[in-house]
């Protein structure tokens, strides 16, 4: 079968997003996009849906920037303004703690992120820090280690 044939053309769906849009994170299990828009203080989950709408739901969150997904774990660790938090990516909503508040890890804004789902750690460098942070995101979002650098690895 040919590759350029019709069956294969995917239409672009355009869409008006809100103000500040920062980053996207694909989930392949569920072919949704997730949209952090930083100056709205919105996630937008992004669906395929049958309706005009492609916007299946937003998430209120302080100054979402950066994100990343866990396929396996079915979650996305989103860093904001203050901390960062995990959205459980079936049911689109923050993770929430035994006694029920929304579960977070420690960041400082600007930071970027790599998340290493086998062990459960995210590695955190933040600007104008000489340090990147080890947070443990699969028990409890707290700072394991903090290992030093001789300058910032952000420029």
């Amino acid at each position: 079968m040919d590759k350029c044939s019709k069956e294969n053309i995917i239409e672009p769906r355009f869409m008006k997003l809100p103000k500040g849009p920062h980053d996207i994170a694909v989930d392949e299990n569920t072919n949704t996009l997730y949209v952090s828009c930083k100056n709205s203080n919105l996630i937008l989950v992004v669906g395929d849906t049958a309706g005009n709408d492609p916007i299946v739901k937003s998430i209120n969150m302080k100054s979402p920037s950066q994100m990343q997904i866990d396929q396996n774990s079915k979650r996305l660790y989103v860093i904001g303004k203050d901390d960062g938090k995990i959205v459980d990516t079936e049911t689109r909503d923050f993770v929430q703690r035994d006694d029920h508040k929304t579960s977070t890890f420690s960041v400082r804004p600007n930071g970027q992120m790599v998340l290493d789902p086998t062990r459960g750690l995210a590695y955190i460098a933040q600007t104008g820090l000489a340090s990147i942070e080890v947070v443990d995101v699969a028990n409890g979002g707290r700072v394991k280690k903090v290992i030093g650098t001789k300058k910032s690895p952000l420029l």
